[in-house]
């Protein structure tokens, strides 16, 4: 029972410290740039991430927790391959996004996110139905996400490539 409590509390101080981590690395570069890209009608308020993201990583903890605990070791280990993966692109995303400055590297990192979500989702299902249900949350913000960097690329367009540069890496006067 304790190294049990023990697991639970790694995957969720773990993902929490790590999101936290990330968090202050992004919000260190300016925010500047985003504030100044048009927004998408939809683009819900900045207050609003705050209080998802956490909930989502505290579900997240506690699916890959139950998936760990699961008896099916290869399964397991194959499952908790994919999910440290996408939760270490999951948490480069916000760094690459606002100190980089491309909404363009965003919407590739976010759909190569959502893809390997998926994958995730499918495998903890598979091990236990109730982790995969513990994801549903998640795959539903991130395919928001998704629909929100598309949004802000097409919006921003050719400005949303990289800081000062057009898609054709042309110098341009964004």
């Amino acid at each position: 029972m304790q190294n049990k409590i023990f697991s639970l509390l790694f995957f969720l101080v773990g993902l929490l410290g790590l999101s936290k981590l990330s968090s202050l690395f992004a919000y260190g570069c300016t925010l500047a740039w985003h504030d100044s890209l048009i927004a998408p009608f939809f683009a819900p308020p900045k207050w609003l991430f705050g209080v998802v993201w956490p909930i989502l990583y505290v579900l997240l903890a506690i699916s890959a927790w139950i998936v760990w605990e699961s008896r099916d070791r290869q399964n397991v280990w194959n499952a908790m391959v994919l999910f440290f993966a996408h939760m270490s692109l999951n948490l480069l995303w916000s760094p690459l996004y606002f100190c980089v400055k491309s909404v363009l590297l965003g919407v590739v990192l976010i759909i190569l996110i959502t893809y390997m979500a998926l994958l995730n989702y499918r495998q903890f299902r598979q091990i236990n139905p109730l982790a995969g249900q513990l994801m549903l949350p998640y795959l539903a913000w991130i395919s928001f996400a998704l629909i929100l960097s598309l949004s802000y690329f097409v919006l921003n367009y050719p400005c949303s490539c990289f800081k000062g540069f057009s898609c054709y890496l042309v110098a341009g006067n964004c």
